[in-house]
């Protein structure tokens, strides 16, 4: 089932009243086909910010998750049928994060990215919640942006003001999904390193 918020179709009616171009709305299967492919692509960039967040360079970590934030987006719009210029993309998803991110939230990103500058204690515990953190926003970026197309929405009628208390309640929910994608890993290579030494090396003898 496609995930279409409330605030975003309101968003998108007083959009096309305006005089602001829409989509055109999308069929019950096919929205279904398209939203399947939307989680996928949510998901594995979700997972490459985890993967961004355990970098041990400051501030270049925030680089490349902006970077894969602007792709995310611009992805999503092509499975829409919708094209947009770099600037557009960067311009809507920088308002995203400057109006609806909380600020308690952009300080712990900056903060846990600056903390790996300090030896030895601060990438140890910067790797615990800025892969998280980075995880989390690019869930939300990607949910958020996913539902806004779904019902009818653009660029160009995006409004993250009106979208600040869904995207935090998505960036809660990224955290929670993020964990389990982490454990799941983490169980999943300690699996695989168990049946590497069960079906490591044999020594047999020779007569």
């Amino acid at each position: 089932m496609s995930m279409v918020s409330g605030s975003s179709m309101t968003t998108s009616t007083s959009a096309a009243e305006s005089g602001v171009p829409t989509a055109t709305p999308l069929d019950p299967v096919q929205a279904e086909q398209i939203n399947e492919k939307a989680q996928s692509l949510i998901r594995t960039n979700m997972l490459i910010a985890l993967g961004i967040g355990f970098s041990p360079f400051p501030t270049l970590d925030l680089v490349a998750l902006l970077a894969l934030q602007l792709n995310l987006v611009r992805l999503l719009g092509k499975l829409y049928g919708q094209e947009f210029s770099e600037d557009i993309v960067k311009k809507a998803v920088m308002s995203l994060i400057g109006s609806a991110v909380p600020l308690s939230m952009s300080i712990k990103v900056a903060a846990f990215s600056l903390l790996k500058a300090i030896p030895l204690i601060g990438p140890g515990v910067a790797v615990i919640v800025q892969p998280l953190l980075a995880g989390a926003m690019t869930y939300a970026v990607g949910q958020l942006l996913n539902s806004h197309f779904a019902s009818g929405g653009t660029l160009l009628s995006f409004d993250p003001v009106r979208q600040k208390a869904y995207f935090t309640k998505l960036v809660e929910e990224g955290m929670k999904v993020a964990q389990r994608e982490r454990a799941t890993a983490g169980s999943a290579n300690v699996a695989t390193g168990s049946a590497n030494v069960a079906t490591g090396p044999v020594n047999v003898p020779v007569a």
